[in-house]
């Protein structure tokens, strides 16, 4: 989930979903699994495709297309580092409403291009100026 060209050859070659089994144990419990998790709503979002992730410690669980997490296995203090396992149901079906499989690259260079124009109009400004 953290490399988008693999993730997008994979939707180029007909993935209805991506599965991640990660080992986030190395990281503790701080916030890295936490991060390296939201790889895995960016992928979804900009492929339009859902995420089944398992982790050995940290964050398993799966997110749909548009980027909500939908189940993710906690313990009773809702911590999502514990010794357990658990059975999830993904519901979602091919047609999701979701415009982006296929146009990964253009999301990209939107994003990119949005951002550049933002820190334009940013420099123009008189805040901006005054610093």
């Amino acid at each position: 989930d953290i490399f988008p060209e693999l993730v997008r050859e994979s939707v180029r070659h007909g993935a209805d979903f991506l599965f991640v089994t990660t080992n986030d144990a190395w990281f503790g419990e701080e916030g890295c699994p936490y991060q390296h998790a939201a790889h895995s709503v960016l992928r979804a979002v900009e492929n339009g495709i859902p995420v089944l992730r398992c982790g050995n410690a940290g964050w398993s669980g799966w997110i749909d297309p548009r980027g909500y997490r939908r189940s993710v296995l906690m313990d009773e203090s809702g911590s999502i580092f514990f010794e357990g396992a658990s059975i999830l149901e993904m519901q979602f079906s091919g047609s999701n409403g979701v415009p982006r499989k296929g146009y990964t690259d253009f999301f990209i260079w939107f994003c990119i291009g949005f951002t550049l124009w933002t820190l334009y109009r940013l420099r123009k400004s008189p805040v901006y100026n005054s610093l």
